[in-house]
Parts: structure tokens; sequence; C-alpha cells
């Protein structure tokens, strides 16, 4: 049989949980706002200063891009396939006066990446203008022309225009665009100041391109003004996100931009009216699997980022509902059943804390309104004192309930001694407790007589004193006002066990 090293179980034993937290960081989902973003090089730029991913004309803009969680791409001197399909979005930055349009190359690996799913940023200058238009022409948007913008509102809601009031605009170029184009910012001189095409404004190419008329806008020197940083994080945040809803959605093909299409209008099935495959969060209830979707990953709301109702035991604390969700279905701690905090009088025993519950705020029922026992009852069973009713000092006999010395009350105990003069031969000696509450204490003891079995009396039947047959002392037990010490003496002498002795059937002790 081949042996194990110990060693080995134990250093695999080790490196067992960084193997696996390795494996669930290699398998874990990358975010979804995640991007790449792409742009020209300083060959292609007016200086090394504007270069998107280095230059220090950008560096706002760069670090509201990195805290999206996006990554920026080295500069490319050219637009090629193998360059574009590394990137999400290519930012035009700040192109050079004297560089040459796109070539035919450039144009079509740029319309191809397009429509495959990319995001094409086109900010503007009063000069090259044929530079941009070769960028944008095969999408519909030419004529570049100079104009005298100060200032760009916007004039619907959109992603890219939340919050803002007013951009501060340095440079302008209007410019003509198609029917598939949205205007999101119009220019205080009445011109065009940004459009955007993709799958919502019925732009059906996969991807989507934002043009906005001042390429200065969101450089180190005008992202200060007015809204202007507003306006670079929503672009930031809007370019990252993926693309809306298809154009062609729901005619059973899979167009650009799509994750599916069946064809019909449900969306309640494997692919909704989003044509987009059905999960939690998307705003539609998938049949059969979902309870509810309310389009967001809130826990704290009516339907969970499970997408099933909220409910006490589900872990999630709704608002206003709940003021705990442990979801350990343990009824003795701070959060029992109901998902309302312990407290005394819900009906649950907090442990540590509470004695008892009885969910009412009631006195006189066993267990007051400060859920404690009431009555100083014990947690023994049988009630009273720790000394029972009745009980005998003796090993098991039941005695009298009566304080009378002449009344031997039934069965005794087993303590055997001489034999008594009425010729009986269980010699027995009983001791009667008096009180009913079977007390052996000095104080009750006023009220309590002890009855022996004497070896010299022989025939007493009780009605005097005995005389102790160990030291030969006469001791008067009936003595109502016999010392305290005095009682517990006679009482611990009478009661200890002694020895007993063989009998025989004539009631004669055996020698």
């Amino acid at each position: 049989m081949v042996g194990y090293d110990p060693r080995m179980i134990l250093a695999f034993r080790r490196r067992l949980p960084l193997a696996l937290g390795l494996l669930a960081l290699a398998l874990a989902p990358t975010s979804a706002s995640a991007a790449v973003w792409g742009s020209f090089d300083a060959s292609r730029v007016n200086y090394e200063g504007g270069v998107l991913s280095v230059g220090e004309e950008h560096d706002q803009l760069r670090a509201l891009i990195t805290a999206n969680g996006d990554s920026l791409a080295a500069g490319t001197p050219t637009l090629t396939a193998n360059y574009l399909d590394g990137v999400d979005i290519f930012y035009t930055s700040l192109l050079n006066t004297n560089a040459a349009v796109l070539s035919n190359d450039e144009q079509a690996a740029l319309a191809s990446w397009v429509n495959a799913g990319g995001t094409l940023i086109v900010s503007a200058d009063i000069f090259p203008l044929r530079f941009y238009e070769s960028f944008t022409t095969q999408f519909g948007i030419t004529g570049y022309v100079n104009t005298m913008g100060a200032s760009a509102t916007p004039v619907v809601d959109h992603p890219l225009t939340v919050g803002v009031t007013s951009l501060s605009v340095i440079t302008q170029s209007a410019f003509t665009y198609g029917d598939d184009a949205l205007m999101v910012y119009q220019a205080d001189d009445g011109n065009v100041f940004m459009i955007v095409l993709e799958p919502d404004t019925g732009f059906c190419s996969g991807g989507r391109i934002l043009v906005l008329g001042d390429h200065n806008l969101f450089t180190d020197s005008s992202i200060n003004l007015a809204d202007n940083t507003l306006g670079a994080q929503n672009m930031v945040e809007w370019a990252a996100d993926p693309p809306g809803l298809g154009c062609d959605c729901g005619n059973g093909m899979l167009d650009p931009g799509e994750g599916c299409d069946d064809g019909n209008a449900s969306s309640s099935d494997d692919c909704p009216a989003s044509c987009q495959p059905a999960t939690c969060g998307d705003g539609y209830v998938l049949a059969g699997v979902e309870a509810c979707d309310d389009g967001d990953d809130d826990d704290t709301d009516a339907c969970t980022s499970t997408c099933q109702p909220a409910a006490c035991g589900d872990g999630f604390v709704q608002v206003d509902v709940e003021a705990c969700d442990d979801a350990n279905g343990v009824d003795t701690d701070a959060c029992p059943g109901g998902c309302q905090l312990a407290a005394c009088g819900d009906g649950y025993v907090f442990a540590g804390f509470e004695e008892c519950d009885d969910g009412n705020g009631a006195d006189g029922d066993g267990c007051t309104a400060l859920c404690d026992f009431e009555g100083g009852e014990s947690s023994s069973t049988g009630g009273g004192s720790s000394s029972t009713e009745g009980g005998a000092s003796s090993d098991g006999g039941e005695t009298g309930n009566t304080s009378d010395p002449e009344t031997t009350g039934g069965p005794t105990g087993d303590n055997v001694d001489d034999t008594s003069s009425n010729g009986s031969a269980s010699g027995t000696a009983t001791m009667t407790e008096g009180s009913e509450s079977g007390s052996a204490s000095a104080e009750a003891g006023a009220e309590t007589s002890a009855e022996t079995s004497s070896e010299a009396s022989g025939g007493s039947d009780g009605d005097t004193a005995g005389s102790d047959d160990v030291g030969g002392c006469g001791c008067d037990l009936d003595r109502r006002d016999a010392p305290t010490w005095l009682v517990l003496i006679v009482i611990a002498g009478v009661t200890r066990p002694r020895r007993a002795r063989a009998t025989t059937w004539s009631g004669r002790s055996a020698r």
C-alpha cells in the first residue's frame, strides 16, 4: 500500500483556501461597466500633451474614466481592425491640423467596428473640418462649419444631460445629421452642439456615435467651467454602458446589438422585448422563474435582487416594514420571528435576557410584565420549599403531619433499634415531623416534637421524654422554651443513622 506523508497533506490543506480563492477570482464575471478606451497617439494629435491615454491635457478626464472602472489603451497611429477589436470606445481627442483625413482602409475598419457594437466619440474642432468629416460622413453626419456659440444647454432628457444646466463652449463647430440621430445639446447661437446615434434613436448599425462641437470641452483647461465636469462624467458613464434596444428587435433575426430575438412581443419568456436574454433585474418577470422583477438590485424594497418578494427571513431588511432580518429562524436571539427587534412582551424568550415571555404585559399569570417568573418560582418541579411536606428524615418511610408526639401517623422509616415493649419485631424508631412545611429548622422547632424509641424505657409510647441511648441524658424535647441550639443537637442525634441489630422472631435481640 502506498503511504501518505502527513506533511504533504498538511501543506495541501493550508494551500487549498488560497487555491479556491484564486479559482473563484478567475471565474468571477467582470464588471458590466468596465470598458477600454482607445485614441490616437501623438502622430495624429496636435501635441503630445493632448494624447488621451498619457497627455497632461486630459488628466481630469482620464481620472473620471478610471474612476468609473474603465481603462485606457495606448494610443495608435492608425485605425486598424486589430487595434479597434481591443477597445470598446474610441475618442478623437485633439486631432492635428495638418493630419490627413482617414484613409479608406481606416474608414472601413471604423465602420465595421461600429457595426459590431463599438462606441465612437468625435470631439470636433473649428479646424481641420475635413478630418472630422472623414470620421462621420459614412454615418450621415457632414457639413461641419465654424460657429460663434459660447455655451450649450440640454434640449432632451438623456443620460448625457443628467444634472447639467449648461456647458461652457470654447470653440464650436456645427454640423448636419440624419433622422437616426438625436440632438441632446444646443448652442446659445441656435446651432446644434451635441448629437447621439444609438439604437434608441433609430441607429441600427449595432454601435453608437456621439458628436460634440468643441474638442476643448473636456480638457483640463475647460473641464472645470460651468457643468463641464458633470457633462464629462455623464459621457463616461454613458459610453461604458451597453447599447440600448436593437432597432429590429422582434423580427426573429439576430441583429447587431441583440442577444436574442424570438420574434414575439412576450416579455415573460426567455427573450423579452429587450432582445437580451432574460435575467433577474432586467425589469421583465420571467414566468415560472421570477416572482417579481423591478429592474433594480435594491434589497430593501418589495422585490429583492433575487427577484423574489421581500419576506421576513430572507436576510434582507425591508425598509419601513422590518426592523431586522437575520434569516436564521432562531426565535431566542436579538431578531426573532416577525423580523422585529427582541422585546419583552413579543412572545419570544430572549436567551440570556428574559426568563419568560407570554406575549402580554399582564402580571399575575406566572410571567410578569418584566418577563420574569412570578412569585419566586423555582426552576425545580414540585413547588414549595426544598423540604417537602411530610417528608421523613428516615430512609423512605411516610410520616404523619402532626405536632402531637403521641400520634405516630402511619408507616415510618426503618430506623431499627431495640425491640419495643409491645412485642413488635420491627423495632421501629419513629420520628414524627410536626409542621406542614416539613421544615426541620430551629425556628419551627418550637411547635414540633420528636418521638423516639428509647432503649431504656422499653414500653414507652412517647408520652414521656425518651432518654438518649448514647449519652444517657434525659432531654425533655417537649419543652417549648428549649433553646434553639439544644433542639438542633437533639434532632441531629435522633436522626443520626444507627447501627441495626439483628433480631430474632421472638422479638429479642440476637447478641
